[in-house]
């Protein structure tokens, strides 16, 4: 049997392992019995000490760190390819443009566009060439915007664009990519989008806040609304969401590549 075919050989660096999300997709991936890389800044918390996952310290905003995770999965790895990369880091702004400070929203695109686009550039020479896959974590918000989510939305809509060009050009190094968009996902990270508007409402001058009078009740209200809704995704969810992506693009270029050698 070929080994690109057994979990045996399977790997994936996952970018953004320690959220919620991340977290999800790095059990997923180690109950399949593939080798996890989970990429984590170095000062997050780790949620798993499973065997097949190695821990890589990732600022994927800061370009030794990428520098350094590629240096130190590509020893694990050994001379084997990477199966798949995975971005599931990101940060969510919220709150009127007006209110949103420059330093902000760079933060938001460093995040959720930059260091996507860079990491995948660094990790790309290491991904297999008989099939691999690209994941990227995009948002219904890049596809349509809402008050209060506008430099959040920004980010998303790059990134579709990153993803949906990517997907063209990586067709020749037989790798897919996917954009995966979940949308009402119950984790920390709304509770981060809160802390954050309140810093910014706070520090607003009065007219500001006059002018959008309902902005913080309608903030907070997003968070009220995934935690209570009957509907929501749950991130375990959405990490087999993935995992079945990236199993059905393995499995498109294995049976390609069958059909061509017979």
């Amino acid at each position: 049997m070929n080994s690109h075919n057994t979990a045996l050989h399977r790997s994936v660096l996952i970018a953004g392992a320690t959220g919620g999300i991340g977290s999800a997709c790095t059990n997923a991936f180690a109950n399949l019995g593939w080798t996890v890389f989970a990429g984590h800044r170095p000062d997050s918390t780790r949620t798993t000490t499973a065997t097949s996952v190695f821990q890589i310290p990732l600022d994927i905003t800061d370009a030794s760190s990428i520098a350094e995770a590629v240096t130190a999965t590509s020893e694990l790895l050994s001379g084997q390819p990477l199966t798949a990369l995975l971005h599931c880091a990101g940060i969510a702004a919220a709150g009127p443009l007006l209110m949103t400070s420059a330093d902000l929203i760079q933060s938001q695109m460093a995040c959720n566009l930059l260091g996507p686009t860079a990491v995948t550039q660094a990790f790309l020479p290491y991904l297999d060439r008989r099939g691999a896959a690209v994941v990227f974590l995009g948002s219904p918000l890049g596809h349509h915007v809402r008050p209060y989510a506008g430099a959040y939305a920004a980010s998303k809509y790059a990134l579709r664009a990153v993803a949906e060009t990517l997907r063209m050009e990586l067709v020749p190094l037989r790798v897919a990519v996917h954009l995966i968009e979940p949308d009402k996902v119950d984790t920390p990270i709304w509770d981060r989008v809160v802390e954050q508007f309140d810093q910014t409402w706070n520090a607003s001058p009065v007219w500001l806040r006059n002018t959008y009078p309902h902005a913080r009740q309608t903030v907070h209200g997003w968070r009220d609304v995934v935690r209570q809704s009957p509907d929501g995704t749950t991130a375990p969810q959405v990490a087999q969401c993935i995992v079945d992506h990236i199993l059905h693009s393995l499995t498109e270029f294995a049976t390609h590549e069958v059909g061509t050698e017979t």
